[in-house]
């Protein structure tokens, strides 16, 4: 997929017909530079947009990590997912029930750390 801060990982609506209006079931990641592109369909869970998490010293994408909330939009339960980077369209390698609902919304919610 290139270099990170190339690509765009971006949640969307696969066309089902019973998915509520705001709500997206599936996460896209696109390469401007190469046109690449990756898709994974989420089922009923609704998902928010990933953000990268790269490997600790590494500055290779592929070794990283896309990570989002989800609700499961049958029982309400809230996940968060860890998508690999080298293999999004694969889906979760983890997935972290959260005990308590989570509203969507992780993506710009990383702060940098101190140098």
């Amino acid at each position: 997929m290139g270099e990170h801060h190339g690509t765009i990982a971006l949640g969307g609506d696969s066309g089902r017909q019973d998915l509520p209006g705001g709500d997206h079931d599936a996460l896209f990641w696109v390469d401007p530079a190469s046109g690449a592109t990756s898709s994974w369909f989420a089922g009923d869970l609704a998902v928010g947009e990933p953000c990268f998490v790269p490997r600790p010293g590494d500055p290779d994408e592929t070794r990283g990590w896309w990570v989002t909330f989800a609700t499961d939009r049958t029982d309400g339960a809230s996940s968060f997912l860890v998508i690999p980077a080298a293999d999004p369209a694969s889906g979760p390698v983890a997935r972290v029930h959260v005990p308590t609902r989570v509203p969507l919304g992780l993506h710009g919610a990383w702060l940098p750390t101190q140098e």
